[in-house]
C-alpha cells in the first residue's frame, strides 16, 4: 500500500485479482481499480506524483496519482528480474526525482 499524503489518495495492490485499487483515506471511499498483473510492491514519488508498483514478472509501473491512471509511457520491464512485495521511495540529493527501490531475485535461481 502506498499513500499520496498530500491528497489521501491511496493505492492498494491485489496481486491474485491482477489489479491495484484507488482509496480515498480522509472520506473512506473507494474510487476505482486499474489492471495490474501480479501488482505486488508499491510506494508514491511524490515529486512526479505518481504511484510506483512492482510485479512479479519485472515490470515497474507507474500511476498517474491525479487520474488515478495508468502512465503507459512509464512502464519499465526488467525480463531479467522478479519483484517481491517489498518497495521503498528513497529521496536523493543527487537526483532531482525520488529514487525507487526493490528487492529482486534473479529470474531462475538454479
Amino acid at each position: 500500500m502506498a499513500v499520496d499524503s498530500a491528497t489521501g489518495h491511496a493505492l492498494a495492490t491485489c496481486p491474485r485479482a491482477n489489479t491495484v485499487t484507488f482509496w480515498s483515506v480522509p472520506d473512506r471511499r473507494y474510487l476505482g481499480e486499474q489492471r495490474c498483473r501480479d501488482a505486488g510492491g508499491a510506494a508514491f514519488d511524490a515529486n512526479a506524483s505518481e504511484f510506483v508498483v512492482t510485479n512479479g514478472l519485472g515490470t515497474v509501473v507507474r500511476f498517474n496519482a491525479d487520474m488515478l491512471e495508468l502512465r503507459h509511457a512509464a512502464t519499465t520491464r526488467f525480463p531479467d528480474l522478479k519483484w517481491d512485495n517489498h518497495l521503498t521511495s528513497t529521496p536523493t540529493d543527487h537526483v532531482p526525482r525520488l529514487s525507487v527501490f526493490a528487492a529482486s531475485s534473479p529470474r531462475s535461481l538454479g
